[in-house]
């Protein structure tokens, strides 16, 4: 059978390409060798770009409305092969727009849009609140292709019904006397 086992850290830099050597297996406590097994390696060029860079990152009172609600991407394949992914989302809170899985092909691209569901962020406490959105490899998930991280800032200010910001009524240079 195949086989299964970690590859040195000095693989993990090489550049795309094909690559081949022997592999010897030896008797143990000595040099003598047992067995020798050709190897080949190929590493495909993986490349994904997605635009524009960095996450989004709403903020606003309990309760909402959160600014900015949503942010649109484009997610680029410029690499010399396909990249079957799966779309996975992190936190309910978080919509995203778009394929959430299939094959990105070479030179080929989606665009999608983040967006906050008004309906959940709005229960959510004060606080900051993270999330991502990631465009993965469905076999071998630990192979991410690209993530928006979204991070959600609630503040506990804003007015709620019922509640008075005492610092805007005895600021300034009036004073307000109840009689």
């Amino acid at each position: 059978g195949p086989f299964e086992g970690a590859l040195p850290s000095r693989v993990l830099g090489l550049a795309w390409g094909s690559y081949s050597a022997p592999v010897q297996f030896t008797e143990t406590g000595t040099t003598t060798v047992v067995q020798t097994i050709p190897i080949a390696l190929t590493i495909q060029n993986v490349a994904s770009v997605l635009t524009p860079s960095g996450g989004l990152a709403p903020s606003g009172s309990v309760g909402g409305p959160f600014t900015p609600a949503s942010k649109a991407y484009t997610w680029s394949n410029p690499g010399s092969i396909g990249l079957s992914y799966e779309r996975v989302v992190s936190q309910p809170w978080v919509s995203v727009t778009g394929p959430a899985g299939g094959t990105l092909g070479t030179g080929q691209s989606v665009a999608f849009t983040v967006a906050l569901d008004a309906g959940l962020t709005a229960a959510l406490p004060a606080g900051t609140h993270n999330a991502e959105v990631r465009f993965r490899n469905p076999v071998t998930t630990s192979v991410t292709y690209a993530t928006v991280p979204v991070t959600l800032t609630v503040t506990s200010g804003g007015g709620g019904a019922g509640e008075i910001d005492l610092n805007v009524v005895i600021g300034g240079s009036n004073i307000w006397r109840t009689h």
